[in-house]
C-alpha cells in the first residue's frame, strides 16, 4: 500500500500520465489484496456489497442464536427461492464466513459457477436428478404385488442395476430395484404406490370391483394396457460427499444446506430431502462427542427477483439430535430408516415454523391482503419483522383443522372472505391504485388539497427528469440485457424443472451475473469515451477559435474558463477519464436511489389525480375498504389466527446476552493437536456438563408450536441495539429511543 502512494505521487514528476500512475497504483493495491486476503474472503465480500445494493431492505431475527466460530452447526436454509443469492444472504445474515454450501455437481461443472464454488470451498452433491437420462421402451408394474415391473422394447440388463431407480409415469417418487432378471422383467425393493382410483380403471380398462380387478390381474399386461415411459434414475455413490461433510464438521465449520434439493419459485416448502437428518446422524456416528447444532433459517423475499426487493432472514432456535436415535441409526435397516424419518420430522416442523407457506400465490396474496387490512394505523407502519410474523400466524391458521375434520380454509366464511379480498384487489389493479394509498391518501386528503399536491409533485418531476435523463440513458444496455436475459433464463428454467411455476427463482441471479460482466465494461468504455469526447471538443474549438490551431491551447474556446483546460489538451483529457473512473460509480447509486424517488412520486400522483377528478369514486373505495377492513378483523379475531395483540410484536427491551448467554460461550474448545481443528469433548459427563450451561438457547424442537418460544420474545435479546454489526442486515429489534422501523433501510414512503 505504501509502495503504491508512492507510485501516485512520484510516476508523475517522472513524466508518468496521471492516469498511468493511478494503474501502476492500482496494480500495487491489487497485489496487496491478493496477498493478504483470502480469494473467500474477497468473493464474499464483494458479493455482499453487491446484495446490498440489488436489496432494497434486508432484515434478519434472533441473530444472537448463531453458534459462533468453531463450532459445528449445518445451517438448514428454506426456501430455497433466489437460486446462488441465497447462500450470500444467509452468511449476511447469520454472520459467519466459514460456512461450506452443498452445491450441485451440475452446476460445478460450469466454468465459472465452479470456479466460483471450488474458491468458496463447496462441496459437490451429485443429484440423481441430474444424470437421470429417459429409458428405452415403456413398462408396465403389476398390480398384484407392485413390485414386478416388465417391460417392452426395454434394455434393463444393460441400462440398469441393483440399486438404481425408475421414475414412471402417474406414480409418486422414484422406484428403488432390488433385482434386475432379463431385459424386460424386474423387480423393486418395496411396492409401488398404488396410481389414483381414475388411473387404476384407465389401466385395467374395467369397473371397480374386487372380482374384475383379480381378472385384470391374472391377464397378460399387453391385453390389460397400461405400458407407459419411464425414466431412470442412476444409484449415486455419496459416501466422498459424507465424508467431506463430516471432516468439514469435525474441523469446526459450518455446513449450509438447501434441504429442499433444488431452488424454485413456489409460494410453499418442496418437501424436504432426507440427506440434512444424514449428514447429522452420521456426523454423530463417527464424532459421538461433536456438539453438533442444526439451525433453521427461513428466508422470506418479498418479490426477491426484482431490483431493490426485499428480504427478510428468520434465524430458528438451534435444535440438537435426540441422543435416543443415534443406537437407532447405527443399527441399519428399518430402524436406520424410522431414526431418519423422525429426525426429519423434527426438522421439517422448525423449518415450517420459521417460513410462510401457501398453496398457490392467490392464497399468498390473500395473506398479504389481511396483513394490511388488519394493521391498527395507531401502531404506524408494520417493521418486516412484523410484517412476516402476522403472515405466517395466517397460514398457519388457515391449514387449521376444525373437530368435524375439515380445515379452516374449506369454510364457507373463509371461502367468503378470499373472495372479498380478491376482489376488492382486482378493483384497486383496474384503477393503478395500492392498498396503502387508499388508506394513507384517499381517507385524508382533501379535493383542493390533493390537486394542489399533484400539480406540485408533477413539476418535482419533470425537475428530477433533467438529472435522471442522462444517467437513464447511460444505464439503458445493463436495464435492457439485464431483463432479456432474466426472462429467456427463467423460460429456459420452468421447461427443464418439474417444480419451477415462472422460474423467477433463477431472475435475480442472472440479473446479477449480467450486470457483474456489463457494469466494468461500460465503466472501462465510458471511462475512455469522456476523454475522446474532451479531446474533440479541444480539436472543435481550435480549429474555429485559435489562430495558431494548436490543440493544447484552445482550452479557452471550449468553456471559458481558467484552469488545466485552457493550458494543455493531454491534461484535459486524463482529468476527464480521472473523474469519469472515480465519480461515475457515485453517479449511478444516486441515480438508483432517485429512481426510487420518482417512481414512488409516479405512483403517487394516480391517487391525487382520483380525488381531484371523482371525489365519489374515492369515497366509495374508501367504505369498501373500511367495511372489509371491519369484517376482516373480526374473522381474524374469531377463528383465532392473531392470538397477540400488534403491540405484542415489537420486542419490549433490548438487553444485549451476557458471554454465558452467546452460543460461542457454550462449548469448551481445547487445543488440538493436529492443525486448528478443535477437539471436542472427549466425555459423555464433560459434553453434558457444558450443555448444562446453555438450556434453553439450543434445545432440541418442542413438541408443539404452541409450546415453543414465541417469536417476539426470541426476538428481545439482540447482538447490538438498532443495528447487528453484521454488514447488510439490520436487528428487527429497535433500540429504546427509535421507533420500529427505524432499522430498517430503504426509502421512507413519500404517502
Amino acid at each position: 500500500m505504501w509502495l503504491a502512494a508512492g507510485a501516485v505521487a512520484i510516476l508523475p514528476e517522472l513524466g508518468a500520465t496521471p492516469f498511468e500512475a493511478l494503474f501502476v497504483g492500482s496494480l500495487l493495491v491489487a497485489a496487496w489484496i491478493l496477498s493478504n486476503i483470502t480469494p473467500k474472503q474477497l468473493i464474499i465480500s464483494i458479493t455482499l456489497s453487491i446484495i446490498e445494493i440489488f436489496f432494497r431492505e434486508m432484515g434478519a431475527r434472533n441473530q444472537f442464536k448463531v453458534p459462533g466460530p468453531n463450532m459445528p452447526t449445518i445451517f438448514m436454509c428454506a426456501p430455497h427461492a433466489n437460486q446462488f443469492l441465497d447462500p450470500f444472504v444467509v452468511i449476511s445474515a447469520v454472520g459467519r464466513t466459514d460456512v461450506c454450501y452443498l452445491a450441485a455437481a451440475k452446476s460445478m461443472r460450469l466454468r465459472f459457477v465452479g470456479l466460483m464454488a471450488r474458491l468458496l470451498d463447496s462441496i459437490p452433491v451429485e443429484r440423481a436428478d441430474d444424470v437421470a437420462f429417459q429409458g428405452r421402451g415403456t413398462v408396465w408394474i403389476s398390480p398384484e404385488d407392485g413390485m414386478t415391473v416388465l417391460g417392452r422394447g426395454t434394455d434393463f440388463t444393460q441400462a440398469l442395476k441393483p440399486g438404481d431407480a425408475i421414475v414412471v409415469e402417474g406414480r409418486d417418487g422414484p422406484l428403488a430395484i432390488r433385482q434386475v432378471v432379463s431385459d424386460e422383467e424386474l423387480l423393486l425393493k418395496r411396492p409401488a404406490p398404488p396410481l389414483p382410483a381414475s388411473a387404476d380403471e384407465a389401466e385395467s380398462g374395467v369397473a371397480e370391483s374386487g372380482v374384475a380387478a383379480a381378472a385384470v390381474t391374472a391377464a397378460a399386461p399387453a391385453e390389460a394396457g397400461g405400458y407407459t415411459p419411464y425414466r431412470v434414475n442412476p444409484h449415486v455413490d455419496q459416501s466422498a460427499m459424507f465424508d467431506s461433510v463430516h471432516e468439514a464438521l469435525n474441523a469446526g465449520k459450518a455446513i449450509g444446506i438447501f434441504p429442499e434439493g433444488g431452488s424454485h419459485d413456489r409460494p410453499g416448502l418442496l418437501p424436504l430431502k432426507a440427506g440434512v437428518a444424514i449428514m447429522a446422524l452420521g456426523a454423530l456416528t463417527k464424532y459421538p462427542h461433536m456438539p453438533l447444532r442444526l439451525v433453521p433459517v427461513g428466508l422470506n423475499y418479498f418479490s426477491g427477483h426484482r431490483f431493490r426487493s426485499r428480504v427478510f432472514v428468520d434465524i430458528g432456535e438451534p435444535l440438537t439430535v435426540p441422543s435416543e436415535l443415534l443406537p437407532r441409526y447405527m443399527q441399519g435397516g428399518e430402524e436406520k430408516r424410522a431414526a431418519t424419518s423422525e429426525l426429519m420430522a423434527m426438522l421439517n416442523a422448525a423449518l415450517s415454523a420459521i417460513t410462510i407457506s401457501a398453496p398457490d400465490y392467490d392464497t399468498l396474496e390473500f395473506f398479504w391482503t389481511l396483513r394490511r387490512l388488519i394493521k391498527s394505523s395507531s401502531h404506524g407502519p408494520m417493521s418486516i419483522t412484523e410484517q412476516t410474523e402476522l403472515a405466517r400466524r395466517f397460514a398457519a391458521g388457515y391449514e387449521r383443522v376444525l373437530p368435524d375434520g375439515r380445515l379452516w380454509r374449506e369454510t364457507e366464511r373463509v371461502r367468503s372472505a378470499r373472495e372479498r379480498c380478491a376482489e376488492y384487489n382486482r378493483q384497486l389493479k383496474s384503477l393503478m391504485l395500492r392498498d396503502y394509498q387508499v388508506h394513507h391518501v384517499l381517507t385524508h386528503m382533501t379535493r383542493d388539497k390533493a390537486l394542489c399536491l399533484f400539480l406540485w409533485r408533477a413539476l418535482m418531476l419533470l425537475a428530477a427528469t433533467v438529472l435522471w435523463l442522462p444517467m437513464t440513458l447511460l444505464s439503458l444496455p445493463v436495464l435492457i440485457l439485464t431483463r432479456l436475459v432474466s426472462a429467456s433464463k427463467a423460460r429456459q428454467a420452468v421447461v427443464k424443472s418439474s417444480v419451477k411455476i415462472h422460474g423467477r427463482d433463477v431472475a435475480a441471479t442472472w440479473k446479477v451475473l449480467v450486470a457483474l460482466v456489463l457494469l466494468p465494461v461500460l465503466w472501462v468504455t465510458y471511462t475512455w469515451l469522456s476523454g475522446e469526447l474532451v479531446r474533440e471538443l479541444y480539436r472543435r474549438g481550435g480549429s474555429g477559435g485559435s489562430s495558431s490551431g494548436a490543440d493544447d491551447k484552445s482550452g479557452s474556446a471550449v468553456s471559458g474558463s481558467a484552469g488545466p483546460l485552457e493550458r494543455d489538451t493531454g491534461a484535459a483529457v486524463n482529468l476527464a477519464r480521472l473523474l469519469t473512473f472515480f465519480l461515475l460509480p457515485v453517479f449511478a447509486y444516486a441515480f438508483i436511489l432517485l429512481s426510487e424517488q420518482m417512481l414512488a412520486i409516479m405512483r403517487s400522483l394516480l391517487p391525487l389525480l382520483v380525488i381531484a377528478v371523482s371525489p365519489a369514486k374515492a369515497q366509495q373505495i374508501i367504505a369498501e375498504r373500511t367495511k372489509l377492513q371491519q369484517d376482516m378483523r373480526t374473522l381474524v379475531d374469531d377463528l383465532g389466527w392473531r392470538q397477540d395483540s400488534f403491540t405484542d410484536l415489537t420486542p419490549r427491551h433490548t438487553s444485549t446476552p451476557s458471554k454465558d448467554q452467546r452460543c460461542d460461550e457454550r462449548w469448551p474448545m481445547q487445543p488440538s493437536s493436529q492443525g486448528n481443528a478443535p477437539a471436542f469433548p472427549a466425555s459423555p459427563a464433560a459434553l453434558s456438563a457444558t450443555a448444562s450451561t446453555s438450556q434453553g438457547h439450543a434445545a432440541s424442537l418442542p413438541p408443539s408450536p404452541a409450546a415453543s418460544t414465541s417469536p417476539v420474545d426470541e426476538a428481545h435479546s439482540t447482538a447490538a441495539p438498532g443495528r447487528s454489526a453484521t454488514a447488510g442486515f439490520s436487528v428487527s429489534v429497535p433500540s429504546p429511543t427509535r421507533s420500529p422501523t427505524s432499522t430498517q433501510r430503504g426509502t421512507p414512503a413519500l404517502l
